[in-house]
């Protein structure tokens, strides 16, 4: 090594340094770097721990280095000459060329696998421009590696002082230290060449690196005059060596047994994928019975519960799985578009969205299962994708449930989705006609809120109703709230529905104070839990019983007379206002639900 161990040692601890010192100040402004950098600031005190002690480890390499160069150079080492240039000049002709003959060969061996396994690839899997370009990535990095070896190897043997000092911990020659008294380093033999005109010493030695042991033979020219000395400094050596040095060059047999071998690898993995027929592979998860694309690598995952394919070229992938709802599927900045279609008879909402590049197509159910589980679809790739992606809809066409509705497409199509909303008998079924007028229920006051329910917020209906529109308080201290989701839930946790809301000013102009959405749906008599995807920032206080706030507008499917309004106060009002209360009815707040009364 040419390298300057105590010069590199110092570099070493500045950067160690350096990277304690982030940590500290990750520490000490801990809740300041979050806010500004996000989770970033866990992820960098992390890397920082990485990088310090991964250079105190490297500092205390170098500084070993450092002592044996000293040693070595100001010391009292086993032997030391000096090589005459005329000498060295003839030694480094010999070595450059023994040298680049061994490059040059692991080079040929790079490029001929860069040409060959592409190009098997290709002939199998088609797609030769993408095989075409990983082919010449990998000749140009066999080029670099190839260029900065022979700078190198150039580097070491142009003569400088032409001393040759050998210790018990390492050799010096011509100002290049190597050791084998380090950290998994281990000496390995010695040999002292005396046929040649100039007798050369090659001493071996191995290292480990992630990749295994790796040996080095370092070659240093002794004049006829320090041949004794040599002598004795080898034998010295070889008594406390392993004694067993590697064949450091392997034999064409051996080279051409490699290639083999690791070409039949390769096509024991690519013929497979190729010889894959057209038909498409199908995997059961609990009811349902999912089809993955032809020539996709599809198998079952998470002990049987998900389907996971993988398109072999392209980026594309998909997973299929019971997923419960613990998230809301709209009301994203990064959602493209959504809509609804069919999946094995029965309505489903399709979402697009884009995140760094990055699309993702989910598909998932609206019915739930009774754990309250809905069948989710998540089609991914490194592209964009269409949202009528061809394998996409094809599994969406092809995906059967058992016990349920079976899918209506037409077998002469079986790849076209319905688009228009829902299974086309469900849509033909007359809806209930309300009778009664649009009447308001509301759960709320004027007093100042808090964010974040306490309590499940409960809607008990006594007769069937026809509910219009949901809405929900979202002050937020004066910030408002980007609209997301309005969801109504049974008491053990099914999803009757779910709606995208709109954002509606509050009171002095603060944006998206209230979400509102259309529902148009019946409800029959129950109790029903309203949440929304954002309870964080969802208005609350004592007067409610720690509640959400919201309103509803709905009629009765029956006419009867004019039920009472529900119990509750005035709808929510800006919080921060001093102005009297509106009229309202009389009646108390329920302590843990608002009702609907039966009609008298």
């Amino acid at each position: 090594m040419l390298l300057d161990g105590a010069k590199a040692m110092r570099i070493s601890l500045l950067i160690a340094l350096a990277a304690f010192g982030w940590i500290a100040v990750y520490i000490e402004f801990n809740e300041e770097l979050r806010r500004r950098i996000g989770d970033g600031a866990h992820a960098s005190a992390f890397l920082s721990l990485f990088v310090g002690l991964t250079a105190l480890i490297t500092a205390f390499y170098f500084r070993r280095l450092a002592k044996i160069r000293a040693d070595l150079a100001q010391g009292k080492p086993l032997a030391r000459w000096r090589v005459a240039r005329g000498d060295w000049d003839a030694f480094a002709a010999t070595e450059a060329r023994e040298t680049e003959e061994g490059h040059r060969a692991t080079l040929f061996i790079i490029l001929g696998f860069a040409v060959m396994i592409p190009a098997v690839l290709a002939l199998v899997l088609g797609d030769a421009q993408i095989f075409a370009v990983i082919s010449l990535g990998i000749m140009a990095v066999g080029g670099i590696g190839y260029l900065l070896g022979r700078n190198a190897a150039k580097a070491h043997l142009r003569y400088r002082d032409g001393v040759v000092s050998v210790g018990e911990d390492g050799v010096l020659v011509n100002g290049v230290v190597h050791g084998w008294r380090l950290p998994g380093s281990a000496l390995v033999g010695v040999e002292l060449d005396e046929s040649a005109t100039l007798a050369v010493l090659a001493i071996t030695y191995a290292f480990w690196t992630r990749g295994g042991r790796q040996y080095v033979t370092v070659h240093a020219p002794v004049p006829p005059e320090a041949v004794g000395e040599a002598r004795v400094a080898a034998i010295r050596l070889e008594a406390g060596a392993e004694g067993r040095a590697p064949e450091l060059t392997p034999s064409k047999q051996t080279t051409g047994f490699l290639a083999m071998l690791a070409l039949g690898a390769l096509l024991v993995q690519a013929i497979p994928a190729a010889a894959q027929t057209d038909d498409w592979q199908r995997f059961k998860i609990d009811e349902a019975s999912v089809a993955t694309p032809p020539g996709w690598r599809a198998e079952l995952t998470e002990a049987g519960r998900t389907v996971q394919a993988i398109e072999p070229r392209g980026g594309r992938e998909v997973r299929v799985w019971w997923w419960f709802p613990d998230e809301p599927l709209l009301g994203y900045t990064d959602e493209l578009a959504h809509d609804k279609v069919t999946v094995a008879g029965q309505p489903a909402l399709r979402v697009h969205t884009r995140f760094e590049g990055r699309d993702t197509i989910s598909v998932t159910l609206d019915k739930p299962r009774k754990d309250g589980k809905r069948l989710h679809i998540l089609f991914e790739g490194q592209r964009s994708l269409d949202i009528n992606d061809h394998a996409l809809m094809g599994m969406v066409s092809r995906l059967t449930i058992a016990g349920w509705a079976t899918s209506n497409t037409s077998p002469e199509t079986p790849d076209a989705v319905d688009v228009s909303g829902g299974d086309a008998e469900a849509a033909a079924e007359p809806e209930p006609e309300p009778e009664a007028p649009v009447q308001r229920a509301e759960l709320g006051n004027i007093a100042a809120v808090v964010n974040g329910p306490r309590t499940n917020t409960i809607i008990a209906i006594k007769r069937p109703i026809f509910v219009r529109t949901l809405e929900t308080y979202h002050w937020n201290n004066a910030r408002g709230r980007k609209p997301g989701i309005i969801v109504l839930l049974r008491p053990d946790g099914t999803e009757v529905g779910r709606w995208v809301a709109r954002g509606k000013p509050g009171q002095g102009g603060v944006p998206n104070a209230y979400w509102e959405a259309d529902v148009n749906q019946r409800l029959d008599e129950g109790s029903y839990v309203l949440t929304t995807s954002s309870n964080e920032t969802w208005a609350t206080n004592a007067g409610v019983g720690w509640r959400g706030f919201y309103s509803m507008h709905y009629q009765v499917l029956r006419q009867e007379p004019t039920p009472e309004p529900l119990s509750g106060d005035a709808p929510p009002e800006d919080p921060q206002t001093s102005r009297a209360a509106p009229e309202q009815a009389d009646v108390p707040i329920a302590p843990l639900r608002t009702t609907i009364p039966r009609g008298r």
